[in-house]
Parts: structure tokens; C-alpha cells; sequence
């Protein structure tokens, strides 16, 4: 199961700003819309892996997606195990990046995106989705691909799984880097934290900005020694984190975000007192 303490003090963000709002007017007034067949979730109940994969595949919707995190609920591992081999998690990616590259926001396209990185995290919370995703660097790199979305709750979900991931194993880690690095080399950014400190710079949600830290936080925890933390530490330097760290510090009064800067500082003092002794 995917993991971390920061996961665990995440919660429903406090203000969503205006995205949020005409999201949540939006659900409420019934502007979202949904698959119409209801036909289509009867489908799901019992569906095999190749007849849920042909469904998500050709009816991407949230009344689709939502009915498939429900039938994953009750396959047993076998069920799981063909999904992954007949690449049902790229078809995922595929709509998830599809969706991404639109030009024209629509409020049903970014619940689809949303559902879609849920329908992934349920993937990975079983050991065998975690264990066949890690194995796959297409995965990593379709994901990668996914970061260029404007929807804030999307890469929110997006850099949590990140941080799972990174948190996990060495081979998470690593994915996770890699991701990083290939959103550098995607945006010609100066270096693969440019993202995320940008990210932060920007945002206008606790939540989100937390949810960054808490991925940040991760990485540094998860480096096994202080030169590679160092040399991490370094590159968010020359990107002004440390600045925006302190100045995030004077103005926020979000608990979560507050524990997450803290936490930043805190393992930073610890490493500079290792330095000298």
C-alpha cells in the first residue's frame, strides 16, 4: 500500500479558489456531465479485464471511472494481474494525457482528469499494482507527461502518488526523480525542482502548496546520504526555495502547510548540525 506521514496529514483543502468554486457549482447544478447509459455501469459490475479496459478506453467519463474503482474492490489478484498485462493503466495515462492537452477547459474534462489519477492510486494501492508499475519506465514517463496539466487538483493527486512512490522503495525514488527530470527537460526548466519551487511560487491553495513541501520534504528524507541531500538542497538554493520558504512562513496560517515548511527547516538545521560535528 502507498504510503507517507505527509499523505496522512493531508485533508480537504480549506479554499479552493475560483477553480474550486465553479467545480463545486458545477456538481451541485448537475453542469457536470456524466455518462448517460446506465447500461455502462451495469457493465462494470462484473466486468473482465479486457471488457473494463474497452469501457474506460471508449466511454471516458466519471461515471465510468468511478464504476471501475468500485469493481477493483472486489477482483482478486489474477483479475489485477491481467488488467496490468494487457497495459490497462496506460490506457488510463492515455486519456488522462489526452485530456491534458486540451486547450479549452471544460469543467467535465477536469473531473474525468480527476478520476482518472484516483483510478491510478487505486491501481497502486495493492501490492501487485505497485510492484507491476514500478517495473515499467514507460509508466514513469507517461506520468511525467501528465505534470503539464493547468488543473491544480490533478497535479495535486499527481505529486502525492509522487511522493508515494518516492517514499516507498529506491525504485521509487528514483521514478520519481526521473518524472522531475523529464518535466525539466519537457519545459527547458533549470533544474528538475524548477517545477515544483514554481509551483509553489504560484499557488493560491494551503493545500496544494503543502502537498508540494510534503513531496520536497520526501525526496530530502528519502536521499540516503547528507552529500546527495546537500547537492539537492544546493539546486532548490539557486531557485530562491529557502526564500520562499521563509516568506511562506510569515503569511500562511494553514496548519499543514506551516508543519510542512517547519519540517523543511528542521531537517535542514539537523543536516548543518551533522556538517559540524
Amino acid at each position: 500500500m502507498l504510503s507517507t506521514e505527509a499523505s496522512k496529514r493531508e485533508k480537504v483543502p480549506k479554499n479552493l479558489g475560483r477553480w474550486g468554486r465553479a467545480l463545486k457549482g458545477a456538481k451541485e447544478s448537475g453542469l457536470v456531465r456524466t455518462d448517460s447509459s446506465d447500461s455502462i455501469v451495469q457493465a462494470m459490475a462484473d466486468s473482465s479485464p479486457e471488457k473494463l479496459i474497452d469501457l474506460i478506453k471508449n466511454h471516458p467519463t466519471c461515471k465510468t471511472y468511478v464504476a471501475a474503482k468500485t469493481r477493483f474492490k472486489s477482483v482478486d489478484k489474477m483479475w489485477l494481474f491481467s488488467f496490468l498485462e494487457l497495459d490497462g493503466v496506460s490506457v488510463i495515462f492515455d486519456t488522462l494525457n489526452t485530456l491534458a492537452k486540451q486547450k479549452n477547459f471544460r469543467i467535465a474534462d477536469a473531473m474525468v482528469q480527476l478520476e482518472c489519477v484516483s483510478l491510478v492510486k487505486t491501481v497502486l494501492n495493492s501490492k501487485t499494482g505497485l510492484e507491476f508499475f514500478l517495473e515499467r519506465d514507460d509508466y514513469i514517463d507517461q506520468f511525467a507527461h501528465a505534470l503539464t496539466t493547468k488543473n491544480v487538483m490533478v497535479k495535486k493527486q499527481k505529486f502525492e502518488l509522487l511522493s508515494a512512490l518516492c517514499y516507498n522503495s529506491q525504485r521509487g525514488y528514483d521514478m520519481a526523480l526521473e518524472a522531475l527530470q523529464i518535466a525539466k527537460n519537457q519545459k527547458g526548466l533549470k533544474n528538475r525542482y524548477t517545477l515544483l519551487v514554481g509551483e509553489l511560487r504560484a499557488s493560491e491553495i494551503p493545500d496544494y502548496s503543502a502537498t508540494i513541501m510534503a513531496f520536497i520534504n520526501t525526496i530530502l528524507v528519502s536521499t540516503d546520504t547528507r552529500d546527495e541531500r546537500n547537492s539537492i538542497r544546493n539546486q532548490l538554493s539557486s531557485i530562491q526555495l529557502p526564500e520562499l520558504v521563509e516568506q511562506l512562513r510569515c503569511k500562511e496560517t494553514d496548519d499543514d502547510l506551516l508543519f510542512q515548511l517547519d519540517t523543511y527547516l528542521d531537517h535542514f538545521a539537523q543536516d548543518g548540525q551533522d556538517d559540524s560535528e
